[in-house]
């Protein structure tokens, strides 16, 4: 009995397994695909002053980290020791805005 592999009608045994799909490659333009998450739906809005101010608030009661604004400092001479320390800890800023009053 000669069955050929690639009619419709051939047993699902016999019938041609379609080629792997890396799941990492796009298949239309080749090119790799977006990291996917269940957390990432792609509806992500930016991040409003509110959430920061409570996501600051938080790591501040929960850690004691404290995370300012240079520019919400007021005073010149507090403002320039917090950005003295940072630079000391971690380096110079790259580009942003001069905040040295």
């Amino acid at each position: 009995m000669n069955i050929d592999p690639t009619s419709p009608t051939a047993p699902a045994r016999l019938t041609r397994a379609e080629p792997a799909r890396d799941a990492g490659v796009a298949a239309s333009s080749g090119a790799p695909r977006l990291p996917r998450s269940c957390l990432d739906r792609g509806t992500r809005s930016p991040t409003t002053d509110a959430e920061l101010t409570a996501m600051r608030a938080a790591a501040w009661h929960r850690h004691g980290v404290a995370a300012l604004a240079v520019a919400d400092i007021a005073d010149p001479w507090l403002r320039q020791a917090v950005i003295s320390e940072a630079t000391r800890r971690w380096g110079p800023r790259n580009g942003g805005q001069q905040h040295g009053r």
